[in-house]
């Protein structure tokens, strides 16, 4: 408590805090680096963002597709037939077309037929085998050959149609065979063909004017054959005449020639 009568003393500032100068030389410099040091910032994991997009980006396609098919109507399917297309007939061929060839001229309404009534019939006095005018497969056929798969595949080649056959034993004990083979249509240049097969052995003698080659061998079985062939068409027709005991004579297959083509 001041006395009575005694003046007031001016107010003074209070003195600064002395701070040593290592102490204010680390405050200034911490102080320096906070305001200029990069502020951490916040990082992406791309690698994880791609895969997401990708992932996100097939199920919206997906969706999107299944979305555009489920409401697009039915593509209808093309009908089964076409109409194929017509062409006029040209006026140019009117009235040339040859007339048919009468049945009894016209060989083809026979070879066309029933080609088992077409081989010659069993003579008198003569005993029917097992083929006794009948068809054969060409399963049936390639069974009588030595190479049973040769013949087979060479039937199916040329392109054989039918065969009809026909055996019997006559009574001295010769065994005589007719065979026709059938060609479809476009292969008829094969019974042709098989003429050529017949050359360079011992040929027969075999009648003029039917296209027709053979010749004479001892087989397998040690048996005497007389073997032709002849041709009329698309028919080819094979003749055997087969004997144990002696060479058989010519004059028989020329006989089956004759009378079998002229049936044809």
């Amino acid at each position: 408590m001041l006395a009575p009568g005694k003046p007031l003393p001016e107010p003074t500032e209070p003195e600064a805090a002395v701070v040593p100068e290592a102490v204010a030389s680390e405050a200034v410099a911490s102080e320096t680096v906070a305001d200029t040091a990069p502020k951490k910032k916040r990082t992406i994991r791309t690698r994880s963002l791609f895969a997401g997009a990708l992932a996100l980006g097939f199920l919206g396609g997906v969706a999107g597709g299944y979305t555009v098919q489920a409401l697009r109507k039915p593509t209808p399917l093309p009908p089964l037939s076409v109409a194929q297309p017509v062409y006029p007939r040209s006026p140019l061929y009117v009235g040339t077309r040859p007339s048919a060839l009468p049945a009894n001229v016209d060989d083809a309404t026979n070879t066309d037929g029933d080609l088992a009534a077409l081989l010659l019939p069993t003579p008198s006095g003569a005993k029917a085998t097992l083929d006794d005018h009948r068809y054969m497969s060409l399963i049936d056929e390639a069974g009588t050959c030595d190479n049973s798969a040769g013949c087979f595949s060479t039937n199916v080649i040329d392109g054989v149609a039918r065969i009809a056959d026909t055996a019997w034993n006559l009574s001295d004990g010769t065994y005589v065979e007719i065979r026709i083979f059938q060609y479809q249509p476009g292969n008829s240049n094969w019974p042709a063909v098989d003429l050529t097969t017949f050359s360079g052995r011992n040929k027969l003698t075999l009648p003029t004017g039917i296209a027709a080659a053979g010749y004479e061998y001892v087989d397998n079985h040690d048996e005497n054959d007389d073997h032709a062939i002849a041709i009329h068409g698309d028919l080819a027709v094979y003749f055997w005449v087969t004997s144990t005991t002696r060479v058989p004579d010519p004059a028989i297959i020329n006989d089956l020639i004759t009378r079998q083509m002229a049936r044809l």
